[in-house]
Formats: structure tokens, C-alpha cells, sequence
């Protein structure tokens, strides 16, 4: 995308703020890369800690609210927010204690997750039209892709494909980052958008 079209983007007007930060935004790439490379080699590792960081989450989640509703027992909503931190609890608790079983209900979420993040990225390269937009859409477009493929082949999905999903996500996502930074490296200093007078 040419500078000029850039300026004459309204979702410019805040890219002062964050040009001064493209060598985080690089790092930050750089750093998923490498995580995106973990997961691939070691991928059934992958997909074995993301059940258990989930389940270990919800456990932590579900006790802290219930010891919070303890706080606040003299809510009318007492009961129902005890059981929604008692379902946490109990839901964390089983992924951790059966981690296979509960590998195809995280696969399903995960699936899920990589296909709304997948169409908001695509919407939002589109929409916005900021610098490397289009590495950030073909991210969504391959987040978009690994979603739909897990969904259709969740019978034959073996326990490295979703550890190599998360590690293609990873890859892409930094490839989008990196490229955003360079961008923004090369972008000269931009001026506030004004709207034109019609």
C-alpha cells in the first residue's frame, strides 16, 4: 500500500502512537516464530500442554470463584455464580485428570477459535487497510483454512495435527508481525487524517 492511500486512511489518525513501537512489534514476531517452530517439532507436546494449560486455567478460575462468591453471598446471584465457578472447577479438573478425552473437546474449541480469529483478521486487514495488511489477512486466511480442516477431519486428527495447527497459527501470526514492523519502520511520520469537505 502506496503512503499516499495510507494517509488518506481514517484508521491512520492513531498510527503516531504506535510507529514508535515497531521494534516491539518486531520482537514479538520474532518470538512467535519461534514458538510457531517449537510446537511444529515437538507437536505432540504441543497439543498434550495446551489441554493441560486449559485445564489447569479453568481449575484455577473456577476456585477462585467460588471462593469470591463466598465474598458476596448476600447477592441474589450467589447461586448461580457458585455454580458457574463449581462447572470451572469441575470441567478443569476432568481435562486435567483425562487429558485425551477431553483432547477432542479442545480440538473442537480450538477449531473454533481459529475460525471466528480467522475471519475478524481477514475483515479487519481489509477494512482497515494498514501497513502490510495484506500479510495479516493471509494469516486469517490460513487461521481460517486450519479451522475448517479441523472441524471436517475431527475423526482422523491425531494428537500431532493439533500441536502442528498451533504451530502454523504461531508462524503466520509472526510472519504477520515482523511485516507490520517494517512497515511501520519505513512509514514517515503521518500527520492527523482530517476528514475531506464534501
Amino acid at each position: 500500500m502506496s503512503s499516499n492511500a495510507f494517509l488518506n486512511n481514517p484508521f491512520s489518525a492513531g498510527i503516531n502512537e504506535i510507529r514508535g513501537y515497531w521494534g516491539r512489534f518486531l520482537a514479538l514476531g520474532i518470538i512467535t516464530i519461534a514458538l510457531g517452530v517449537v510446537c511444529i517439532l515437538y507437536s505432540a507436546i504441543a497439543t498434550q500442554a495446551s489441554v493441560w494449560v486449559l485445564g489447569f486455567l479453568l481449575l484455577i478460575s473456577g476456585i477462585a470463584c467460588i471462593v469470591h462468591t463466598f465474598w458476596i453471598r448476600n447477592w441474589s446471584g450467589f447461586f448461580l455464580f457458585f455454580l458457574s465457578g463449581l462447572l470451572q472447577g469441575c470441567v478443569g479438573y476432568l481435562l486435567l485428570r483425562y487429558p485425551h478425552q477431553g483432547l477432542v473437546g479442545v480440538t473442537m474449541v480450538l477449531a473454533a477459535f481459529f475460525i471466528v480469529g480467522g475471519l475478524f483478521q481477514i475483515v479487519a486487514a481489509m477494512l482497515m487497510r494498514f501497513p502490510s495488511w495484506f500479510w495479516s489477512m493471509l494469516s486469517g486466511v490460513v487461521s481460517l483454512a486450519l479451522g475448517i480442516i479441523v472441524l471436517a477431519r475431527m475423526q482422523e486428527t491425531s494428537v500431532f495435527f493439533l500441536g502442528l495447527v498451533v504451530g502454523v497459527s504461531f508462524l503466520m501470526d509472526g510472519v504477520s508481525f515482523i511485516a507490520l514492523a517494517t512497515e511501520l519502520h519505513k512509514l514517515p511520520q503521518l500527520t492527523v487524517y482530517k476528514s475531506k469537505a464534501a
